[in-house]
């Protein structure tokens, strides 16, 4: 069965620094793209959002998004077409869910001549604060049919959870199951 991984992280946790790494590395290929772009017009000023917009555009794709609050916790749906469980990476903190997804461009490798293709590498990078803060123990994930669904327990009052890295796996009805 295919795996997700749910990475929890609990308040001022160094562990962070990870996500905080591949944050920095997408902007760094985002601002290497966007200065391409800005040699590719010949150097003028003027367009540097532009070349930054149309940069991220390219290398980022941000899904759509629904977020539900429910009595005991929160409901997302994501749509993720196109990518695999294990393409996928979840990171739960207190304040938001980050989902994390790499898609390699598909070659296909038959004889012919291409004339287009719209199928690029693309990463999936999607941030949701959440409205209140969420038991980091107590996050589930699956995929169905390019759906990424991730339920997401609200913290209580207690202590804090510890952080931890658990493997969710899909059932065929789209399920998470924790794993073993």
């Amino acid at each position: 069965m295919p795996q997700l991984n749910i990475n929890r992280v609990k308040p001022a946790e160094t562990s962070s620094e990870s996500l905080m790494q591949r944050v920095e590395g997408l902007f760094d290929r985002i601002q290497k793209r966007a200065y391409e772009l800005f040699v590719e017009r010949g150097s003028s000023t003027g367009n540097d959002f532009d070349d930054w917009l149309k940069a991220e555009r390219e290398l980022v794709f941000a899904p759509p998004a629904q977020l539900k609050e429910t009595k005991e916790g929160f409901e997302i749906e994501l749509a993720a077409p196109g990518f695999a469980a294990t393409d996928l990476n979840v990171t739960a903190t207190p304040e938001s869910i980050v989902i994390e997804g790499k898609a390699e461009k598909r070659s296909e490798g038959k004889e012919g001549t291409l004339h287009f293709s719209e199928f690029n590498r693309q990463d999936l990078f999607r941030r949701l604060p959440m409205p209140s803060a969420v038991d980091t123990e107590h996050v589930y994930a699956s995929l169905d049919n390019g759906i990424l669904k991730i339920t997401a327990k609200k913290a209580g009052t207690g202590a804090k959870p510890a952080a931890s890295e658990t493997k969710v796996e899909t059932t065929a009805a789209g399920k998470a199951v924790a794993a073993s």
